[in-house]
């Protein structure tokens, strides 16, 4: 990031959780390094009757909570002068054409490139009558580049996506919509692409004659808790199935780009070889699991929490497996699993296990891409034991955390919004990939729909997840590998 952005932003859904938790304090960070410059404000909106100083007010203290440095308050302060506040009802004309005439006298006041950011951190019920409003009204004719980016989920099926996404087309090119899924935009994903690029002899060996299987793991030792309403109208299939581990695999599995203008094709040629389930396959290869009270009593049930039906069968836990039948993979099983309450802790790997030449190793040669908590690749591999004749001995090489503890991964929000700034769409997921993705998840879901209510719950809350996830890769003769962070 060596190139400095400058424009207007208009945030919507100015007050939510996203925007204090993760937006201002991303946006300090790139004013802060001089990525975002001077020449830029940003208007804040929501239906909250706030004031400018009030909202100033609100910046300052997400910067702090989330930096943790008192000291920064006084430039926290500065910075948050570029803001403006506007009560907004998503659904009054006359809020959008205030809205307009603000952007207006702000682009004349801070001197402003000609790009408009326009941020929709509010319910995806609202994307539609928000993108038309910013039509109706003109605002999008304002000279300059106008971009959009959602937050997921984009639809809750391949349907209502493509309902949304044709409604968005009338005010949005396809080139100016900028759909997020934020792991895309993790270092650390990203480093996945980079090291297979990087490392021609590393490139030689991702092919189905050298590695036996991948894992992606997402586990998560929160529980729901308070969104208890929301997570059972998603459940972990959409939650994060859906867009984020397939997103990751596509970056394990695609034929490697020739350029960054090919990443995208790549990754869509890829998911659409992910074949589709019907229902045999689900019940043989798709687990799901709800967690139950933790066996000492320290976590409810999730049917036991306020918002949560009683009898639902929303799935905390998923997990999975398919095989490509392509030239490089043909047949290498991918395995997924994702959940909630898990005693495994929170955590993010892809694991890509070779094939062993001796079937007396305990431990499989491996490659870990450390997404979360940690970052960087680990590699175990199996050596001769000291003083142990020819018998194994796995040896497991680290990233150096002397350079991981002094090179701090930039927040993936800052990389998003800054790449949304010039106009690159490289980080973000184009139709193409959304289509595919909600394709194999509706799959699951439609075969689901034609089973009994599952036996919920069926693992306690802190533990590993039901025990069929186990039985599911073991049945294969391989195991889950769970690493320790």
């Amino acid at each position: 990031m060596d190139q400095q952005v400058s424009g207007i932003i208009v945030l919507f859904g100015a007050s939510g959780d996203l925007a204090q938790r993760k937006l201002y304090p991303s946006l300090f960070h790139l004013y802060q390094q001089g990525w975002l410059s001077q020449r830029f404000a940003l208007i804040g909106t929501s239906r909250r009757p706030w004031t400018d100083e009030h909202y100033h007010e609100i910046i300052v203290e997400s910067i702090i909570n989330y930096t943790k440095d008192e000291s920064l308050r006084a430039v926290a302060g500065e910075f948050a002068q570029h803001f403006y506040y506007i009560s907004n009802d998503a659904s009054q004309t006359e809020d959008y054409i205030l809205l307009k005439d603000k952007m207006l006298d702000l682009q004349k006041q801070y001197q402003t490139d000609k790009n408009f950011l326009y941020y929709l951190s509010i319910a995806p019920s609202l994307f539609e009558i928000t993108s038309h409003h910013l039509k109706k009204t003109g605002i999008i004719d304002i000279p300059g580049n106008h971009r959009v980016i959602l937050e997921k989920p984009f639809g809750v099926d391949l349907a209502s996506a493509q309902s949304l996404n044709q409604a968005l087309n009338i005010s949005f090119a396809e080139s100016d919509i900028y759909r997020i899924d934020h792991y895309v935009g993790k270092e650390s994903v990203l480093n996945i692409w980079a090291t297979r690029q990087y490392n021609p002899f590393f490139e030689a060996i991702w092919n189905h004659n050298y590695i036996d299987h991948f894992q992606v793991t997402l586990s998560e030792d929160l529980p729901v808790g308070s969104r208890g309403g929301y997570y059972d109208q998603t459940g972990a299939l959409l939650d994060m199935f859906q867009n984020h581990i397939l997103q990751v695999i596509s970056f394990v599995g695609m034929d490697l780009p020739n350029s960054q203008d090919d990443l995208h094709p790549k990754k869509e040629a890829f998911l659409r070889e992910i074949p589709s389930f019907d229902l045999e396959s689900v019940q043989t290869n798709i687990v799901r699991g709800q967690y139950g009270q933790a066996k000492d009593g320290s976590e409810p049930a999730y049917r036991d929490l306020e918002g949560v039906s009683e009898d639902s069968s929303t799935e905390t836990f998923v997990a999975g497996k398919f095989r490509i039948n392509n030239d490089r993979w043909q047949g290498t099983p991918f395995y997924f699993r994702t959940g909630k309450a898990l005693s495994s802790g929170k955590y993010t790997t892809v694991e890509a296990v070779l094939k062993d030449n001796l079937s007396t190793c305990d431990s499989p040669n491996r490659m870990t891409f450390v997404i979360t908590p940690e970052y960087g690749l680990e590699v175990s591999m199996n050596q001769k034991a000291f003083k142990g004749g020819f018998k194994p001995q796995t040896m497991r090489m680290l990233p150096d955390k002397e350079i991981l503890e002094s090179r701090v991964a930039s927040e993936s929000y800052e990389i998003l919004i800054y790449y949304a700034f010039l106009g690159n769409q490289m980080l973000f997921t184009t139709w193409e990939e959304l289509k595919e993705q909600w394709r194999i998840a509706d799959s699951i879901k439609d075969a689901w729909l034609q089973l009994d209510p599952p036996a919920f719950p069926n693992y306690p809350a802190m533990t590993k997840g039901p025990e069929a996830a186990k039985d599911l890769i073991e049945s294969d003769g391989r195991r889950w590998i769970n690493p320790q962070y």
